[in-house]
């Protein structure tokens, strides 16, 4: 069976005036498989490293956090797609001022940022690069520092 724009399904691939995708079914399906355990395995790879990270986009919305960004500054999964400047928190304060920076064209940004034991965090920020080379916004770090 073929997928069609008009959601007709022929074993031979065409319908009278009806153009069909070059792939069958079943290799879209395995695409989308393919996909998901690839995000999986990201997910799990971001979350095992137990660093606090945060995906902005060029309009400093929130694509994206880390568990650990979540458990530090109590983000939710809810604020995808909200505003950074939005948040009075001052670990997202500091990424907010630094996510525009690095949209505005500045390289690496390495600075430290306020912790509510009184301690500062290390913080990193660099730009999100598309494959094809652009800029589509930042990604802000915020390093633990553990005492052993």
């Amino acid at each position: 069976f073929f997928f069609s724009s008009r959601r007709r399904h022929t074993r031979a691939g065409t319908v009278t005036g009806v153009q069909t995708c070059a792939l069958p079914i079943y290799e879209h399906q395995t695409k989308i498989q393919q996909l998901s355990k690839a995000n999986e395995e990201l997910d799990n790879f971001i979350s095992s490293a137990d660093i606090a990270k945060i995906f902005l986009d060029s309009d400093l919305r929130i694509r994206r956090f880390t568990s650990s960004a979540a458990q530090r500054t109590g983000l939710l999964p809810h604020d995808n797609g909200r505003v950074i400047t939005d948040f009075s928190h001052p670990l997202l304060v500091k990424a907010a001022k630094v996510g525009r920076e690095i949209i505005q064209g500045a390289g690496e940004i390495e600075t430290s940022s306020p912790w509510e034991t009184g301690e500062t965090i290390p913080l990193r920020a660099r730009p999100y690069i598309r494959k094809d080379s652009a800029r589509a916004g930042a990604i802000v770090t915020f390093i633990p520092i553990r005492n052993t």
